[in-house]
């Protein structure tokens, strides 16, 4: 699978960093005039490539779409030492853009139409912070090999959205004080795809952050997808653009259909929900795939999955 991820230096949500982003010898991100309150890049793309890495079944090829402009150390992704992910590195060119929201796709679209094969199963935008839980890929493989482009899939989306992320834009709904917090638990499986996915976010599940530190384990991920997985269903279908179950980081199909696709999508503001309109088929949200979205710092575990060489 190749795995588009868009990626630059942001100083919050999809604030960009500046122009002519240099990274340093720490691995951080300075502008030309000295602006350096980006995001490290531990704290998003780093972290998302380790996850690909340690947490997938198979072997797959990560391409990290960058800006022209953006000055790199020669060693910016070698020294992670990634043993079960290739990287392929490419440089959108010419993008006058200003708006993030508009580059981005503008650079996914460029990087597919040059590297997709017809044959590649392709992951559109898996955004540059999120992690992926253990196994994530395996349902998705074997799905696309029992039913190939007859659907397009997407993973389970989940958040945590508290007063730790995202309670700016959900302060109705969501839990937002530690009183709140805790009449949303237990996590059980009945709250995460009843209860919250019916009152917090219906797109994508929530995970509610755990009291008393302001960061996550990994282990959270794993407790949470071990509750979450007694769900009695492995797949749900929806038309395409609907979201009732199934959000868009990533939409897997294969290249030829992304070929076929993103020479009429536009890159104006809300290109992920014109391509979910227009999949020439239905979308299989796949229950036991998981992508965590998290907007704050995670500590990620060493446990390498059982890897296994091609599918």
């Amino acid at each position: 699978m190749k795995i588009f991820i868009p990626y630059r230096p942001s100083s919050g949500g999809l604030s960009s960093l500046g122009k002519e982003p240099i990274q340093q010898e720490d691995y951080s991100f300075k502008t030309a005039n000295g602006n350096n309150n980006a995001r490290h890049p531990n704290d998003d793309i780093y972290r998302c490539l380790k996850s690909l890495s340690k947490n997938s079944r198979y072997k797959h090829e990560a391409v990290i779409c960058i800006d022209e402009d953006l000055k790199v150390r020669n060693d910016w992704i070698s020294h992670l030492n990634l043993n079960n992910l290739d990287v392929t590195v490419f440089r959108c060119k010419n993008i006058q853009l200003t708006d993030p929201h508009e580059r981005l796709p503008e650079s996914l679209k460029q990087a597919i139409l040059a590297l997709a094969e017809d044959g590649d199963i392709i992951a559109w935008d898996l955004i540059a912070d999120a992690i992926v839980c253990k196994n994530w890929d395996v349902q998705i493989i074997d799905c696309y090999k029992q039913f190939g482009n007859n659907y397009y899939y997407v993973p389970m989306f989940v958040e945590p959205r508290t007063e730790i992320g995202r309670s700016q834009l959900y302060e109705i709904s969501i839990p937002n004080t530690i009183e709140q917090i805790k009449l949303c638990s237990p996590q059980t499986w009945q709250n995460i795809w009843g209860l919250w996915r019916n009152t917090i976010a219906c797109h994508s599940l929530t995970i509610i952050p755990k009291l008393g530190r302001d960061y996550a384990k990994e282990e959270d991920f794993d407790e949470y997808v071990a509750e979450a997985n007694k769900f009695d269903k492995a797949y749900i279908i929806e038309n395409a653009g609907t979201r009732d179950y199934g959000y868009w980081s990533p939409m897997i199909s294969s290249g030829s259909i992304f070929k076929s696709l993103l020479p009429r999508q536009s890159s104006e503001s809300g290109s992920d929900l014109w391509l979910d309109n227009n999949f020439p088929m239905q979308k299989m949200v796949l229950c036991r795939s998981y992508v965590f979205h998290f907007h704050y710092k995670v500590v990620l575990d060493d446990i390498e999955v059982e890897h296994v060489n091609g599918y």
